[in-house]
């Protein structure tokens, strides 16, 4: 960015440096370094026949992080931007959802809480993507990648899940036989 403060164009320094992005980095992932990552919510968890490996998830969500974390830093600097209210409106949302799902998934065993949020975050992905496109495409591009794994996770695994098994936080049983 260039401000045009006086006769010559002087840089204009970010108000939100990346080191800001990094520290929110570590913070919002202490929840689920907290609570921790097991392969099976309870005995005789099913997963989908198309789910990656357990090592994958955190590799995959630190990268969809690290993309979503700079499409908010270039949101929060860009006083400019369209319906810069609303975009920030909705990264809090996905931040939001991130936070609570650990607790929710693998601390509630619920299939049906953990699908849910999935679906959120699929759809607050998709809607910065199309209400980005126009004024910010690089912001947009970079919350591609979380669209797209949201859909995957959002339409198939965690729907698999939440038909497939029990949840104990509802009290439900599997809606497709055992």
């Amino acid at each position: 960015m260039i401000s045009t403060t006086g006769a010559r164009a002087t840089p204009h320094r970010a108000r939100f440096a990346w080191w800001i992005g990094a520290l929110f980095l570590l913070v919002v992932n202490l929840p689920g370094l907290m609570i921790g990552w097991r392969e099976e919510l309870f005995p005789g968890f099913l997963v989908p026949p198309l789910r990656p490996p357990g090592f994958v998830f955190p590799i995959v969500w630190m990268f969809l992080n690290i993309c979503t974390i700079w499409a908010g830093l270039r949101i929060l600097n860009a006083a400019a931007l369209p319906r810069r209210s609303l975009h920030i409106g909705l990264q809090t949302a996905f931040w939001l959802d991130f936070l609570v799902f650990p607790a929710a998934f693998f601390g509630a065993s619920s299939p049906i809480l953990g699908g849910l949020l999935t679906l959120l975050i699929f759809a607050l992905a998709l809607a910065e993507v199309l209400l980005l496109w126009r004024h910010d495409r690089q912001s947009a591009w970079l919350m591609v990648p979380l669209t797209c794994w949201g859909a995957f996770a959002g339409l198939y695994l965690s729907i698999w899940q939440a038909l497939y098994n029990p949840d104990p936080f509802f009290g439900v049983a599997a809606l497709v036989g055992r």
